[in-house]
């Protein structure tokens, strides 16, 4: 009976210290579980500040789109309208390279004109001078007591 009691001690004992085994084992294990779980944690709180941060820079960045889109609509709308008043000024400058046109053509008639009635007039005053020269001596030459016929014409010397 001793032999049986001392045997059932020492399996007792021996489950014991499996069951102290198994505990300490399970309480490691409960340790690392613990202690990965807190890294995944870790983990998890960083995943969680870096997604609020590239959440926040995809917003400022759809606003900056946003705005770029609707500043492009605008210098659109202001390159039509500086390629309108291109157009405008590119047929004004036509128009008036036109009327300069006709002006300078008008200011070389008139120019030709007066050149013209230069010559004219040069020739008139000298037909001028030689009838007053030929008058001149038409009344020399006559007697003082004659007087100059109406029916008589000046020289033209033509």
């Amino acid at each position: 009976m001793e032999h049986y009691r001392s045997a059932i001690k020492e399996q007792r004992e021996q489950e014991e210290r499996r069951h102290e085994t198994q505990l300490q084992q399970l309480q490691h294990e409960l340790l690392q579980l613990q202690q990965t779980l807190m890294v995944r944690q870790d983990d998890l709180t960083r995943l969680i500040r870096d997604n609020e941060r590239l959440l926040g820079e995809a917003r400022q960045h759809s606003k900056l789109a946003y705005q770029n889109q609707d500043a492009l609509k605008r210098l659109e709308g202001d390159l039509g309208l500086a390629n309108m008043t291109a157009a405008r000024a590119e047929g004004a400058k036509e128009m008036l390279q036109e009327q300069l046109s006709s002006a300078k053509k008008e200011a070389e008639d008139a120019k030709a004109e007066a050149s013209q009635l230069r010559s004219t007039s040069e020739k008139l005053s000298q037909q001028l001078a030689e009838a007053m020269e030929s008058l001149a001596l038409a009344k020399s030459a006559a007697p003082a007591g004659d007087a100059p016929r109406n029916d008589a014409s000046p020289a033209t010397g033509s």
